[in-house]
């Protein structure tokens, strides 16, 4: 995914017109089970290429909303495993427990 996003900074008008395909292509990785690095750079790409190509996002607000929601995801993802940190957290960060 990091040579897709150099692809994308260097010559973005290559994926304006196949940028379904690559939004489909990175909500299919944020969903599946694969490396944090892979999911990091397909999102990277996503952002990329909204920065590169602002126009053609905002000429579509479906896709903004659909571009947010994908991004919100992935941002509220976590694991299920809860880290010692987390469960014993250092005194002044406490929150309280009901």
């Amino acid at each position: 995914m990091a040579h897709i996003s150099d692809v994308i900074e260097g010559e973005p008008k290559l994926f304006r017109k196949h940028f379904r395909t690559l939004f489909d292509m990175v909500k299919i990785i944020l969903q599946k089970d694969v490396t944090s690095g892979l999911k990091e750079g397909a999102l990277e790409a996503l952002v990329m290429f909204c920065e590169k190509s602002p126009k053609l996002i905002t000429r579509k607000p479906e896709i903004i909303k659909e571009i947010y929601e994908t991004i919100f995801s992935f941002m509220v993802i976590s694991t299920e495993e809860v880290t010692n940190e987390w469960l014993s957290p250092p005194e002044g960060n406490l929150i309280s427990k009901n």
